[in-house]
């Protein structure tokens, strides 16, 4: 029985069974959406951006001019100053010593060049007195001669010489141009009578000659020594003239050093004079730093003090090294301050770092730009400001522009897509400069042609379901 009633209870359950179906149906469609552009004429401008800080353009250290003692500050730091208002003092006292040693100096100068000059003029004067005695000496020694060529012996045997001179000049004459009279031993023969005729010449002076009577012979000594001391007169006034230019050489030499000195001293007065014991503004603007104080000793070139133009600023950025190749001095510049978003500060490029600075592995290039003052703003800028400089490298004017993303470029083709009534058609184009919106059309396009900038598609689906059960039971008993 207990096992019927088990039975019984497990067909039962069994009985039970839920089964669930479902299925579902959808149906689709899709719309298409463009978006075009129309060519314009307009402007294409590159830039490159930069941010960095702003720092006072114009600044000047300003200082002493010479050594002493500062005798007063006559203004403060951050105090607004006027061009040539006095700003600082120095004692004078050293400076007026200084002054009055190196005039001594010059005066000394000045009368060594006098007694140089004077050693000169007369140096110069010995020239010419000594070229004097010389005319006088040679005077001396041609009368000397023609008297002792007028003695009849000495008159006779100089003319011996002359004439076997003349013969001996005609026979060589002919020699060279080969006349077959004259042979070598002709004018050995005609030499030794010269050397004879002046063997005999020279006895007769020497008072050599026996042939000669005592008197003459006298007379002839008598105007031959005349000769003889004519002759060393001569000579001594040429050496005399000789050593007189020595002196006049090295006398020239000592006036110019003379004079150089006096130049020299001039000038170190006048530059002593030149130098100012104040301290003045350059320029209008403000004072920066003080860096000395009434009663401490200085030296000329010792930095008093610094000022600066609060109208003059830099923007000091830093470009990175893909695009330092693109900026160039001159270029022009708009500098916009973060503290200050409503205003644009044109600018220009005036300087280029030539080397780099690294951070983080980001190689960087430090560019200075130089800001235009706003006339029609009130505005103070202020040293440190945050900055961004934009730099243009490239712009062109009136030319065919497009969207940049109505180009599509494959293999270094650009086309684009030309909306021709209802349907578009593929069209190549060449292309120039890009900015980050626009780009250049140079060829293809046309003023007022439309382009699709972009093109995408929209779907909608249906959806239907039904669900159905079905039971199945299963029962009996058994009777006991």
């Amino acid at each position: 029985m207990k096992i019927l009633k088990l039975v019984s209870t497990i067909i039962v359950l069994l009985a039970v069974l839920l089964v669930s179906v479902s299925c579902s149906d959808s149906d689709s469609s899709a719309t298409a959406t463009v978006q075009t552009a129309t060519v314009k004429t307009g402007t294409i401008t590159n830039t490159v951006t930069g941010t960095g800080n702003l720092e006072l353009a114009k600044t000047e250290d300003l200082a002493f001019e010479m050594d002493g003692y500062v005798e007063s500050i006559l203004v403060e730091e951050s105090e607004s100053v006027t061009a040539g208002q006095e700003l600082a003092t120095v004692n004078t006292a050293d400076w007026e010593d200084n002054i009055k040693t190196l005039e001594k100096a010059l005066t000394t100068a000045q009368n060594t060049l006098k007694t140089k000059q004077e050693a000169l003029t007369t140096a110069e004067r010995a020239v010419t007195t000594q070229e004097a005695d010389l005319k006088e000496a040679e005077m001396d020694l041609e009368t000397a001669e023609y008297n002792l060529s007028e003695m009849d012996d000495v008159k006779d045997a100089q003319e011996e010489v002359d004439e076997a001179q003349r013969v001996l000049d005609a026979a060589e004459a002919a020699f060279k141009i080969g006349d077959t009279n004259v042979d070598r031993e002709y004018l050995k023969a005609l030499q030794e009578d010269l050397d004879t005729a002046q063997l005999k010449l020279d006895k007769i002076i020497a008072g050599a000659d026996a042939t000669i009577s005592t008197s003459v012979k006298l007379q002839i000594a008598k105007y031959a020594l005349a000769v003889e001391q004519a002759e060393q007169a001569v000579t001594d006034a040429q050496q005399a003239i000789e050593d007189a230019q020595t002196d006049v050489a090295d006398a020239q030499e000592a006036v110019t050093e003379a004079e150089q000195d006096v130049t020299d001293a001039q000038a170190d007065l006048d530059e002593e004079k030149a130098l100012n014991p104040v301290i003045t503004a350059p320029f209008d603007g403000f004072i920066t730093e003080i860096d000395v104080s009434g009663g401490d000793e200085i030296y000329k070139g010792t930095v008093a003090m610094q000022i600066a133009d609060p109208d003059a600023f830099n923007a000091i950025i830093l470009v990175t090294e893909t695009d330092i190749f693109s900026v160039e001095l001159g270029q022009t510049a708009e500098v916009t301050i973060d503290a200050l978003p409503d205003l644009t500060f044109p600018a220009s490029i005036t300087a280029i770092a030539p080397l780099s600075t690294t951070s983080s592995g980001v190689v960087n290039y430090e560019i200075e730009a130089e800001l235009e003052p706003l006339t029609d703003q009130n505005v103070t800028l202020i040293d440190g400001l945050s900055a961004v400089v934009t730099i243009t490298i490239e712009q062109k004017e009136n030319v065919l522009t497009v969207p940049s993303r109505a180009i599509t470029t494959k293999n270094n083709v650009s086309t684009v897509q030309v909306v021709n009534g209802t349907t578009t058609e593929t069209r190549t184009i060449e292309i120039g400069i890009s900015d980050s919106t626009n780009t250049e059309v140079t060829s293809g396009l046309s003023e007022g042609e439309v382009v699709v900038t972009k093109s995408s598609s929209t779907s909608t689906s249906t959806s239907t379901s039904s669900s159905g059960s079905m039971g199945m039971g299963m029962g009996g008993g058994m009777m006991p």
